[in-house]
C-alpha cells in the first residue's frame, strides 16, 4: 500500500528537495498490452416490440455522466473545477472545461520528463548522463521528479534539457494550452509562468499510454514511474482499490490542486484529467470534493463496464 501522505505534509516535512530519500519503485505494469474492441457485452440488448429487431440500450451510466459529475461540482463549489476523461477502449472522450489553463504546479514536470526521456530517444540524452543539483542520473532526477515530486531535481533536468525544448516539446505534440516560461531568479528558476490545461495533460496521457508519445523503453519507464506515485489525493484515493490501479502525477500550490493518470479497471484503461483551482482558501483541502467526485463518477462507469463485460 502507498504510503498516504499529500503533497501538502511533503512541504511540512520539508521533502520537497534532492535530499529526500526516496525508494525506488518496483515496476507494476509496464506498459500495459493494447485495450480489445469495446465487447458487445458493454451493451444490454431489448427487443422494440414494433419491429422485433434487437436495439442496443446501454448499459450502466455514460462516459458523459463524469463531466456531468465536473460540471455540477464546478456549479456547486467554491473554485473552478475542470475534468476530461478519455476511455482507451473506445477512444470515447468527455470532459467539461478542458481548455481553461491553470498554473501548472508540479504537472509541469510529466512534460520536463516526458522532454527528457524523448531526447534519450533520439539519442541527444542519456539516462546515466549525471544531472545537476545532487540529483544523480537522469534516470534517478526523472524518477524522483515523478515519485515525489522533487521540486528541485526537476528544475535541475529542466535546465540540463533546456526550457526552450521543452516549449519545443509541447508545440510538437499540439499542447497549445501549456506554456513553460520559468521565471529565473537569484536562487534559480522558478515555475510561476508555467501553465496547463485538462485538455493537453489528458492528451499527454493518452498518447503515453497508448505508445505514441515515446519509444517503448522510455515509455514503460515514465508509466513506471506513475505506478510509482508515493502521494494521494482525493481523486487517487476514490480511484485505486484492490481491484483498480492508478498510476498518476499531482500538482498542488496554494490557490492550485490537480490530478491525472491512467486508471486500469476491469480489463480497461482510462485516462483522467482533473485540474482546479481559484479556491478561497488553500486549494488542496478545499478541492478534495471536487477530486473525490470526479472520481466516483469515473469508477461507477468503469464499474460498469466491467460488470458489463462479464
Amino acid at each position: 500500500m502507498r504510503g498516504r501522505l499529500t503533497l501538502a505534509t511533503l512541504t511540512v516535512l520539508g521533502l520537497g528537495g534532492c535530499g529526500t530519500a526516496a525508494t525506488s519503485p518496483t515496476a507494476t505494469s509496464g506498459v500495459a498490452p493494447v485495450d480489445p474492441p469495446a465487447a458487445v457485452a458493454d451493451e444490454a440488448v431489448v427487443t422494440d416490440p414494433g419491429t422485433a429487431a434487437a436495439v442496443p440500450t446501454p448499459a450502466g451510466p455514460s462516459l458523459s455522466s463524469v463531466s456531468d459529475a465536473a460540471a455540477e461540482l464546478d456549479a456547486g463549489l467554491d473554485g473552478d473545477v475542470t475534468a476530461v476523461v478519455v476511455d482507451l477502449a473506445t477512444g470515447e472522450r468527455t470532459g467539461h472545461r478542458g481548455g481553461t489553463a491553470f498554473t501548472s504546479a508540479s504537472l509541469y514536470k510529466l512534460y520536463v520528463v516526458a522532454t527528457a526521456l524523448d531526447q534519450v530517444d533520439t539519442g541527444d540524452l542519456a539516462l546515466d548522463a549525471v544531472v545537476g543539483g545532487g540529483c544523480g542520473t537522469v534516470a534517478r532526477a526523472a524518477e524522483l521528479a515523478i515519485t515525489v515530486s522533487d521540486n528541485a531535481c526537476a528544475i535541475s533536468l529542466g535546465s540540463m534539457v533546456g526550457w526552450d525544448q521543452v516549449e519545443d516539446f509541447v508545440e510538437r505534440e499540439s499542447l497549445s494550452g501549456t506554456t513553460f516560461h520559468p521565471v529565473e531568479h537569484a536562487g534559480g528558476w522558478g515555475t510561476a509562468g508555467q501553465e496547463t490545461t485538462a485538455d493537453d495533460t489528458a492528451d499527454l496521457l493518452v498518447r503515453l499510454a497508448e505508445g505514441d508519445l515515446l519509444g517503448a523503453e522510455s515509455t514503460t519507464f515514465l508509466l513506471t514511474q506513475l505506478d510509482g506515485q508515493y502521494f494521494d489525493s482525493a481523486l487517487s484515493l476514490t480511484l485505486a482499490d484492490d481491484d483498480a490501479a492508478f498510476g498518476h502525477k499531482l500538482g498542488t500550490l496554494a490557490e492550485v490542486s490537480h490530478d491525472a493518470g491512467i486508471l486500469t479497471m476491469g480489463g480497461r484503461r482510462y485516462v483522467v484529467a482533473v485540474l482546479t483551482g481559484g479556491w478561497p482558501g488553500h486549494a488542496e483541502p478545499a478541492a478534495e470534493p471536487a477530486l473525490a467526485g470526479v472520481g466516483e463518477a469515473l469508477r461507477a462507469y468503469a464499474a460498469a463496464r466491467a460488470d458489463a463485460s462479464r
